[in-house]
């Protein structure tokens, strides 16, 4: 019975989220789906079309969270909760979180799109604070990486002084408001 290309990237989604993507290979999917592997080449290019079907379904999920966690939600209220439902997402699916670091093909218009869509939902909660758009960027990027950080060290056991992690983040968060609310204040002054 032939399997269907969703059905594929369901199951390596799943493995890879349960193993990791060191860990992933084509083999993998194909005892999970009771299929041989030259079958899979019939819906994919390999090893790295089908990690790339991945990142493509694991921003959709992410999107997907955000969008239900924040939903009736403005300004500091729905970007803290942005905030909480990132850090949330990966610590359910780590393994499948992994797929969204991996470098983009400029030429890819379907990924790159997908991959925008998280981004356009902080934006967003940003958008009501007037802000020049170059400015909005560099904070989008500002918050990205800083949540991104601290989930990546948590998730490597690098956070080792023991004080709670929990705290840590609440903290985090408190200052990206007060910065980013506070540092749009001043440019929109100017």
């Amino acid at each position: 019975i032939g399997k269907s290309t969703d059905e594929i990237i369901e199951a390596a989604t799943q493995l890879i989220d349960q193993n990791g993507l060191n860990n992933f290979q084509l083999g993998d999917v194909a005892k999970k789906m009771n299929m041989k592997s030259p079958s899979l080449y019939n819906h994919f290019d390999g090893l790295k079309d089908l990690i790339r079907a991945v990142q493509i379904k694991t921003n959709e999920m992410l999107f997907e969270k955000l969008q239900l966690d924040t939903q009736g939600l403005e300004g500091k209220d729905g970007f803290r909760k942005l905030c909480f439902a990132y850090r949330d997402f990966y610590q359910e699916h780590s393994g499948i979180y992994e797929t969204m670091t991996i470098p983009i093909d400029k030429n890819d218009k379907e990924l790159k799109r997908v991959t925008l869509k998280p981004v356009r939902l902080l934006t967003k909660f940003l958008s009501t604070l007037n802000m020049r758009e170059e400015f909005s960027i560099h904070m989008v990027r500002f918050v990205r990486s800083s949540i991104h950080g601290f989930v990546d060290l948590e998730e490597q056991e690098n956070l080792v002084i023991q004080v709670d992690a929990e705290q840590s983040f609440n903290i985090l968060v408190d200052m990206l408001i007060d910065g980013i609310w506070r540092k749009s204040e001043l440019k929109c002054n100017k």
